[in-house]
Parts: C-alpha cells; structure tokens; sequence
C-alpha cells in the first residue's frame, strides 16, 4: 500500500468480504500489548479492533488483524534485528515514544487523531539520534561483535539500563535454554 497514493484503509477483507475495524494507533498498540501479554485473551482483542462483525473463522479473523497490525509488510529494519529479544515496547517506552513525536513532529500523541500506518510510517523513520532509537540500538546489538572495549562497556550499561521486563514463562525460558545449548554440542 502506498501512503501517498492509497486512502488508509478502514477494514480487512476476508475471502472477499470487508470487516470494518478501528483504525487509531492506539487501538493498535493495545493489540500489540494483548498479544505478548500472555494473559491476553482472543475475546478481547477480537471486540477491540473489529467494529460489527468477524470472519467466520477465529483464526481467518486474527491472521487479517496481524497483516493489518503489520501495514501490510514484513517487519522493518529497525524490528527486524535478528535478535530474538524485542527491542521495542509500546507500553515501557512509552514516554520516549511520546517525547520523539513531540520533538520530532510536533505531534502531541496524547491528543493526535492518527491512523495506525501512519503512526508506524512515523515511527519507522525517527532520526537515529532521537532517545528511543539509541535504545532501540542498544537492545538490539550484540556484545560479541563488539571489539573495543569501552564501546562493548557502553552497551552492556544501555542495555542494563533499558532493559525490557522478561515475559515469557518458565517453559518458555527453559526452552529457549535447552535451544542455546544445543548449539554449543
């Protein structure tokens, strides 16, 4: 979909037939939130972004809201690290989020009227130097690939000090564990 030449679109379709959703970012960063939240519940996410009525499917209705939460596009560079940790959160960064539209776009996000592709459009090009993409930076890098020492020291305090709440389960983290070993035999 292109920005310029396209209206925003207000609905998915779904074997051709169009389901009206709500559209404002911050809709979209809740659904984000219910996703990773591992007490979220489908119920929930499915009466926050459709507005009348859903696919006759459960799992027709999630996937057409994920290429929607996606703008229709793979994920970007910025979130496409490679890095199997995030390195972004609506909800923890959220004050560093805030203050990069505000001082980037003058756009006061507490009271914005924005599209969810348009606050991503936005999102994906803030200035390399604004707070939350030095954060970002920092979350994503990987210490082994840094040589000099007082940058890999630079790092390590970055991403101690914006370190993102783990939440996955313990299944989850022993799993991952498991994973990680087995690439050292």
């Amino acid at each position: 979909m292109n920005l310029l030449t396209s209206r925003l679109p207000d609905c998915v379709t779904v074997n051709g037939r169009e389901y009206r959703i709500r559209t404002d970012f911050r809709t979209w960063i809740r659904f984000g939130e219910l996703c990773t939240d591992l007490a979220g519940n489908i119920a929930e996410i499915l009466t926050l972004c459709y507005i009348d009525s859903l696919p006759a499917t459960l799992e027709q209705a999630v996937t057409a809201l994920t290429a929607f939460y996606l703008c229709g596009h793979e994920l970007s560079r910025k979130e496409d690290t490679g890095h199997k940790s995030p390195i972004i959160s609506f909800a923890e960064d959220a004050e560093y989020i805030y203050s990069a539209y505000l001082n980037q776009y003058r756009i006061d996000l507490s009271t914005a009227d924005l599209h969810w592709f348009q606050f991503m459009a936005l999102f994906r090009s803030l200035a390399d130097d604004c707070k939350i993409s030095k954060i970002m930076e920092a979350r994503a890098v990987n210490l082994s690939d840094i040589k000099d020492k007082s940058m890999k020291k630079y790092y390590q305090k970055m991403k101690q000090a914006y370190k993102l709440p783990d939440r996955r389960t313990q299944a989850q983290k022993d799993a991952d564990l498991v994973a990680a070993l087995e690439t050292f035999f």
